[in-house]
């Protein structure tokens, strides 16, 4: 999770394949939702010209969660929202 300069968080929501932005009012708002390319996002840095990158991770498919075999698809991927 990340914050912005205005106070507005940015984290993921796991188990709905999804980014979800937090205003300092508490409101929530899903800003990017997908089921096939968000799984597990992860590692969050902000821009100075105002774009959100995330990365892909997909731990919840990694082989110590799958008795050791790869579940994961590469290539791993980095997403670039303008916020």
């Amino acid at each position: 999770m990340i914050f912005d300069k205005k106070g507005n968080l940015y984290l993921g929501d796991l188990e709905k394949n999804s980014i979800v932005k937090i205003t300092p009012d508490l409101k929530m708002q899903t800003i990017v939702k997908d089921d096939e390319k968000l799984i597990w996002p992860d590692s969050y840095s902000i821009s100075d010209d105002g774009y959100l990158y995330i990365s892909n991770s997909q731990i919840q498919l990694m082989p110590w969660f799958h008795n050791g075999k790869e579940q994961f698809k590469k290539p791993f991927k980095v997403f670039r929202i303008k916020i």
